[in-house]
Parts: structure tokens; sequence; C-alpha cells
């Protein structure tokens, strides 16, 4: 569950919370606990930084009220900043920065733009009751525990469902240790991605802050807190490109454009047009087949596969529908004067589940697959089929001349 969710599977409850309170061993109000928790970030000339061992981590300029996070949306990490109320973030979704207004109509318990940034403090901005558990040991020191409790619920009804956080505070500075989330199911329940609700995860998480400590404003660069560090998270062609060239591989391309005949290739739009696996070391490009005037026809059409001089194995195209490995002729040519290795599938479309009444008639390859050496570079050109209801190949690529035509145009990108 990613930070703005949440927020928001809290939010929709709090015309229905109530102002009850707990106690835990009476040694604390709620607002004495927040108040104290609230005060152990803010100090005078310094920024609060906070690391979790999740990855995640936040830097808070309370006086100034401004803010810079990393955060943990999913599987990914992505920068952050704030000014007020005010988030500035990155969406890989769309590869594009926007900023919003997140000012709350209502925060019952701590109204201040921190919330946003910090979820323990979310925790205790949100909570309809905040229990004071008091002292106990976690992680072998020695912490006061603080729980947060929210009903959830839609459209006015409350669901039964509570969502939980728990913070593990020093006894002494009050700055936060450690932070659980975990949603609390109604009794007999079994978890239920799809009943509990998309904005919600049924997976506890704990975070660990393996850094707590404070940093001052002047030892930090002047445009730490500046939107231009998230707007360098969107990707582009010549970051991508230079991605596979940091990794020691050259990269060869067909340009943006490459034409031959009737056919266009066009770089799909980026994100998802060059890719780079840094666990393999493989770079990809992904072409889609458009036509002269710009259309695309199909996405991922060719996919060029680049990795450093030698490499012995490129990885087989897959498909959800096979298992293992596909079978396929593989026969030794000559291209441009240079050995290579052609791979053509022995299946064709037709061997695919049929998503349509009647599918047509094909003896299309699957997909074909070239294997070369390069200067500076081990290639793979991938082309796959793609067939209209005619059963004809609109993808005059994938063919063994095709495919030829294409490893002969490669050239480095600039």
């Amino acid at each position: 569950m990613t930070r703005a969710a949440v927020i928001a599977g809290v939010a929709i409850v709090l015309a229905m919370m109530s102002a009850s309170c707990g106690g835990g061993d009476k040694r604390s109000s709620p607002e004495e606990i927040i108040g104290k928790t609230s005060e152990a970030v803010r100090r005078d000339g310094m920024a609060f930084h906070a690391k979790g061992d999740d990855g995640s981590e936040v830097w808070i300029d309370a006086a100034g009220q401004r803010y810079r996070a990393v955060q943990r949306e999913g599987t990914q990490l992505l920068r952050a900043v704030g000014e007020g109320w005010t988030e500035t973030t990155y969406d890989p979704e769309t590869n594009a920065v926007s900023s919003q207004d997140s000012t709350p109509a209502s925060v019952p318990r701590l109204d201040d733009p921190m919330i946003l940034w910090f979820e323990p403090l979310t925790a205790l901005a949100y909570g309809a009751e905040i229990n004071d558990l008091g002292k106990t040991t976690a992680d072998g020191k020695a912490v006061i525990a603080i729980e947060s409790r929210t009903p959830l619920g839609s459209e006015g009804q409350l669901s039964g469902r509570f969502l939980i956080g728990r913070l593990e505070l020093d006894p002494e500075t009050y700055l936060v240790q450690a932070f659980e989330r975990r949603l609390q199911l109604l009794p007999g329940e079994t978890p239920d991605p799809a009943s509990v609700g998309s904005q919600l995860d049924t997976q506890n998480v704990r975070i660990r802050y393996e850094v707590s400590e404070f940093v001052p404003l002047a030892d930090l660069p002047a445009d730490f807190f500046d939107a231009s560090h998230v707007e360098e998270q969107v990707v582009t062609l010549e970051k991508s490109i230079a991605q596979i060239r940091d990794a020691g591989v050259t990269p060869y391309w067909l340009e943006e454009l490459y034409e031959s005949g009737d056919l266009v290739l066009v770089l799909q739009p980026l994100p998802g047009g060059v890719e780079f696996d840094s666990a393999t070391g493989i770079g990809s490009l992904l072409y889609a087949l458009g036509t002269p005037d710009g259309a695309v026809i199909s996405a991922d059409t060719v996919i060029v596969r680049l990795a450093k001089p030698g490499r012995a194995e490129f990885p087989q195209p897959t498909f959800p529908q096979y298992a293992g490995h596909l079978p396929e002729n593989v026969s030794e040519i000559t291209v441009g004067g240079r050995p290579a290795a052609l791979g053509v599938s022995i299946l064709t479309p037709s061997a695919l589940p049929c998503p349509a009444a009647t599918c047509p008639e094909t003896d299309a390859p699957l997909f074909i697959r070239l294997q070369l050496q390069l200067d500076g570079a081990a290639l793979q050109i991938e082309t796959y089929a793609r067939v209209d209801d005619s059963g004809r190949d609109r993808n005059g690529y994938n063919t063994e001349s095709g495919i030829i035509q294409l490893a002969e145009a490669l050239t480095p990108a600039p």
C-alpha cells in the first residue's frame, strides 16, 4: 500500500470518526503523545532526516514547510518534494511530473503538511484512537509503543475493519524508531484484496528507521527541496541510451524512424521504448510496426537486445501461453560479412489460443531471432508475427530477408 493510498484510505472515514482516545497505562494523553512526536522532528536551522530499511527516506524542514522524500510506490522508490500542502510527484506509468494541492478538508489531530511525508505522523494525524501502550523492548531497544487505530468504510458506512499503525519511539527523544502498519479485518474474515478494496493492502508492513537524525539546513544544497529533483526522474531517450552505454555496451539502434518500402518502424514512446536490466546487463529497444502516416499497427513488433561483447546466450522470446523452451530451427548465416545465428520458430500464431470465434490460418513463424556480434556489443534482434484477418503477416520483417535487413540497418546511437 502506497503512502497516498494510506491517506486516501483513512480520509474516507474522517466524517465518521469519533474523538475517542486511549491511554494505555494512562501516562500520556493522545494530545501529549502527538505533541511530543511532532515536536521531536522540529529543530531550528535543522532538517529532520529519517531512512527506513525499506529504502524510504524523508527530509523535513518543519519551520520552512519544505519536504523531500524517497517514497516506495509498489515496488519502486520515487523521489518527491513538497512545499506546504503542495506535493510534486513523478508518475512512472505516464512518465510525467505533476503538482497537486493536498490540503485536507479536515485533519482531526495534527494539521501540518508533515503528515503527507512521514507515515508515522500520518497515522497520528488521522488516528481515531491513539493508545499509549507503554514502555517495551523491540529489536533489542527500549521504546515507547504507540498505537493508532482508525475505522475504515465508505459512503458513510463503517466496514468493521480498522487500519492499525504502531509507532515505536525513543523514550528520551520521542523520535520514531520503527513503524508497523496492518489491516485488522472482521473476526473470521479471510484476507481478500478484492473484498477489502483496491486502496488497501492486506499485508503487514514493518519499517525500521536505520537513520533518525538532524542535518543543518546550511549543509544541504540550495536547491535540495526543488521540484527539479522530481523532474530528473522523467525518462528520456537520451537517458535510456546512456544507461546502456554506461554498462559498457555500444547502443546500436534503428534511429527513431526506420523506413523500408511501405513499412515504418517507430520507436515506442518512452518509458517503454528503451529498457535496461541492470541484473542481466541487457538493454532492449522496443519498436512498433506502423504505417507511413505514423499510425501504429502493433506495439513491440521488433525488439533489439544488446549486451556486452562475447555474451554467450540471450533469452528466447517468451509467450504467456507457453512454458519452457519453444521449438525453433537454428541455422548459421552471414550478415554483413559477419557470422550470425538465425532461429526461426516452428510454431505459428495459429498455435496460440484463438480469442475470436474464427481465427485465420497462417504459416508465418511465431517469431524469428537473429544473433550476431558487432563492434562493442552482442545483439539479438527479435521479430514477431502480426497476422491480419486474412492470415497475412503484416510484419514484413518477420522473415529471414526482413530480419537481415534490420541487422544491416543498425547503427551506433549518437
